[in-house]
């Protein structure tokens, strides 16, 4: 990862998202990623990058998340959600 800087800067993005609207899974997994962000061995970082680019898939996968709020899309929020999922998956796929 050429930005790791970047990378944590969007990561606490997400984070400060997630536990705004209360989604609590998601924020814990990201808290960790966070938290791993901080060890700056070459090894550790591609082990991140690799652990961060399998949410992306499969059902029920972060790519799949919608937020909500009292039963309602949060429409402002999933729309910002969705363009910090599009970022943080270029900067995990910028070698």
């Amino acid at each position: 990862m050429r930005n790791l800087i970047l990378l944590i800067s969007v990561i606490d993005k997400i984070i400060g998202l997630l536990i705004s609207v209360g989604e609590k899974n998601w924020s814990v997994s990201f808290l960790s990623f966070r938290e791993r962000s901080n060890e700056t061995d070459d090894n550790h970082l591609e082990l991140l990058r690799s652990d961060i680019l399998r949410i992306y898939g499969g059902m029920g996968s972060f790519s799949d998340l919608i937020l909500y709020g009292q039963g309602q899309p949060l429409i402002k929020e999933n729309q910002k959600l969705e363009v910090l999922r599009k970022k943080l998956f270029m900067l995990l796929n910028d070698r």
